[in-house]
């Protein structure tokens, strides 16, 4: 690994340094997690000022072709409808593919859920530090492995929220690796789509409502207040890692005997915004 190079211009980004790690350290991280979360080319997200992986790499500036396409093509989206995404990088010689993408409305803010329906290949991360809102859908290690010769490919579904939020913009960041043992000879690419609502109601203001956990720390049960004011869709908890570990429907109380002891971040899904609140499991 070369030296850091702070005046080297390159849009390498920590989203290149976990793909150096991956791509080239198989052997020692067969379990790799996938890029750090904020790691899409998104505003707020890490693109560059890190040099020292893939140094000799320019973002862009390959020659792979990468394509988000959402159920076919399509430029709008239904309140509360779900989506197939595939995401795909082409590059005939390559041996390992990665990828990362968020959805996000008009303020930077999460938009929509993920729904992970492929767990050998992709999953969803958060970032437990910052932007704690935004979902990550992101590649496994499994998911490195080519779709077919010279073929990155994930597919992950999309439910658009619940009432029109206007416009969606879907940041994705893509690599292609040759997995020579180096951090030479690699590429990143940055792209993105929107999609428009296709209901004629107005755009929905966010819910000015904060929820409460409680018990806090907790030992087998967390209860939520607001949830209904929120109106919220789901709920997600993910560990210090940004693993998601639980979701589902939003109850009043939430069933936490299974998670081990620790820190994890409790996420709900509001119709038109996330919020996320922090807990214990003792």
């Amino acid at each position: 690994m070369s030296n850091f190079k702070p005046t080297a211009g390159l849009l390498i980004g920590i989203f290149s340094f976990v793909l150096f790690v991956v791509f080239t350290g198989a052997i020692l991280n067969p379990a790799s997690s996938g890029a750090p979360a904020s790691s899409t080319g998104a505003p707020g997200d890490h693109t560059c000022a890190v040099a020292g992986c893939h140094d000799d790499a320019t973002v862009n500036k390959g020659t792979a072709i990468s394509t988000i396409d959402i159920d076919g093509g399509i430029g709008t989206y239904e309140p509360g409808k779900t989506y197939t995404i595939t995401v795909s990088i082409r590059d005939m010689k390559s041996k390992r593919f990665g990828y990362q993408m968020v959805a996000l409305d008009e303020n930077m803010k999460n938009a929509g859920t993920f729904i992970v329906t492929c767990e050998d290949r992709t999953q969803v991360l958060k970032n437990y530090n910052e932007l704690l809102d935004r979902d990550y859908a992101t590649y496994t290690y499994a998911g490195t492995e080519p779709f077919a010769d010279g073929i990155g490919k994930w597919e992950i579904q999309w439910k658009a929220p619940a009432t029109n939020i206007g416009k969606i913009t879907f940041y994705c960041a893509t690599a292609s690796a040759n997995n020579d043992g180096t951090d030479k000879g690699d590429e990143i690419y940055t792209l993105k789509t929107e999609l428009t609502c296709s209901s004629t109601t107005d755009v929905t203001s966010d819910v000015d409502s904060h929820i409460t956990l409680s018990p806090n720390p907790a030992q087998d049960y967390i209860h939520i207040s607001d949830a209904i004011t929120l109106h919220a869709q789901g709920y997600s908890i993910f560990d210090v890692n940004g693993r998601l570990i639980q979701h589902g429907n939003i109850e009043s109380t939430i069933d936490i005997k299974q998670l081990p002891k620790g820190k994890y971040s409790f996420t709900v899904s509001g119709s038109t915004h996330t919020q996320s609140i922090h807990f214990i499991k003792y």
